[in-house]
């Protein structure tokens, strides 16, 4: 009983991991895509869109043309998403340590880092997402609740904004960490894969909820930072809480890069990959989020459905084969 109990919650904190990332800790992507029309019914679409997305996902291992050049399609996407979090970790190292301009090394350090973890593989993202995560969720929730204004949300959305935006959401994400995703779901039976797929879902659109009634109407690069800003300490805390987020965000996107790296050229390749998302990170958290993100939530969105076509598909197939057999 033990063994299942444990495997569900490291693919849950990691998986969730994968997600809370820059955008989700800040409060900045939550206002993105949730707080211009924030309702119950928007979080409730998430929820069930996450749940079955998570799940699908976990179950699909076609292979051939059309999966490896979704899969390439989807790598593209994480490169960009791993130079967002390196130009966050950039801005977070400097709040908290005064990092000069001229020496910009810890965030170098950091993706170094997280280029090993991504050699060991779906096991490192496991111990280190099983040891930090719940910490941070639990921390981010108290924080929010803390400093919300326990004001009224809506219960419907007032305009497709409040339904389009959060489909979007759950589309570039489910996409985004479909290799962490995939990764455990070769290690996880069908129930464990439920558990996983409903208590991920849950815990982030908890998270979701929460953070988005406290950040609502807060302006800024950082709104949760900007939210706190007046508590020195607990300023600190939160930009802490950034660095394992944006850190495990950071591993999940090149996690999925890896996975379609030629291994004849590997090393070539990840040279390549280590001085592109360096370079792009000069174009700042907020350029990529606010340029980059509306359209990779519209590609995730066409993520989901193909691969949500494939499972279907497989699993009409395995339910026709039996009858076939039956007949010769």
């Amino acid at each position: 009983m033990r063994k299942p109990f444990f495997n569900v919650c490291t693919a849950v904190f990691s998986i969730s991991g994968s997600i809370i990332g820059a955008g989700f800790i800040t409060g900045k992507e939550i206002n993105g895509f949730f707080g211009e029309d924030f309702s119950l019914s928007g979080i409730y679409l998430a929820f069930l869109l996450f749940a079955i997305s998570f799940f699908i996902i976990m179950n699909i291992a076609e292979k051939g043309r059309l999966v490896a050049a979704v899969k390439f399609v989807v790598a593209i996407c994480n490169v960009f998403i791993a130079a967002c979090m390196v130009a966050a970790l950039k801005s977070v190292y400097g709040e908290l340590f005064n990092v000069s301009e001229n020496i910009k090394l810890l965030h170098i350090i950091s993706l170094i880092f997280a280029f090993i973890i991504c050699f060991v593989g779906v096991r490192a993202i496991g111990v280190f997402s099983l040891a930090s995560i719940p910490f941070l969720i639990a921390v981010l929730i108290f924080v929010s609740l803390a400093y919300s204004d326990g004001g009224d949300i809506n219960v419907s959305p007032r305009g497709s904004v409040g339904v389009v935006y959060p489909m979007l959401y759950v589309g570039i994400n489910t996409m985004l960490s479909s290799g962490v995703i995939q990764g455990f779901g070769t290690t996880l039976s069908v129930k464990e894969k439920i558990a996983t797929a409903t208590a991920t879902s849950l815990t982030l659109c908890l998270c979701i909820a929460i953070v988005g009634n406290a950040v609502r109407g807060v302006d800024g690069e950082m709104p949760l930072a900007e939210l706190v800003a007046s508590n020195r300490k607990l300023y600190i805390i939160v930009h802490i809480l950034m660095l394992f987020a944006i850190f495990s965000t950071l591993v999940s996107s090149l996690y999925s890069v890896f996975s379609v790296l030629p291994s004849r050229y590997k090393m070539p390749c990840l040279t390549v990959l280590f001085l592109l998302v360096v370079f792009l990170s000069r174009f700042g958290f907020s350029s990529i989020v606010e340029n980059v993100y509306p359209v990779i939530g519209a590609v995730g969105i066409v993520y989901v459905a193909i691969f949500s076509s494939l499972f279907f598909r497989r699993v009409r197939r395995e339910r026709t084969l039996p009858l076939r057999e039956r007949k010769v």
